[in-house]
C-alpha cells in the first residue's frame, strides 16, 4: 500500500487533511493497530467474527431501510383500499 498526496503549495492544513482521508481509506491506521502487538491464533478468529457480525448487522439495517423505502405495489393499493372500506 502506499499512498500518493499531492501537496497544495499555498494550504498546509488542506494537505494534511488530505492526507489523513487517503490514510484512513486505505485502512493503512487500522493495519498498524492490529500489527502493533502480537494476536493468537484465537484472538485473530474471535476479531474476524466480530467484524463479520457487524457487516452483516450492518447489510441487514442497509437492507431494511431500502425495503421500508420502496415504491408501493398494485398489492398495497389494494390493501389500503380494503382497510379504508373496511373502516
Amino acid at each position: 500500500m502506499s499512498v500518493q498526496i499531492y501537496a497544495h503549495p499555498d494550504d498546509f492544513e488542506q494537505t494534511i487533511m488530505s492526507f489523513k482521508k487517503m490514510i484512513l481509506k486505505d485502512g493503512i491506521l487500522k493495519e498498524l493497530k492490529l500489527r502493533s502487538r502480537f494476536e493468537s491464533r484465537s484472538q485473530r478468529r474471535k476479531r474476524k467474527s466480530a467484524e463479520a457480525m457487524r457487516r452483516m448487522k450492518r447489510k441487514l439495517t442497509r437492507n431494511e431501510q431500502f425495503v421500508s423505502q420502496r415504491r408501493k405495489t398494485q398489492q398495497d393499493y389494494v390493501r389500503e383500499k380494503k382497510e379504508v372500506e373496511m373502516a
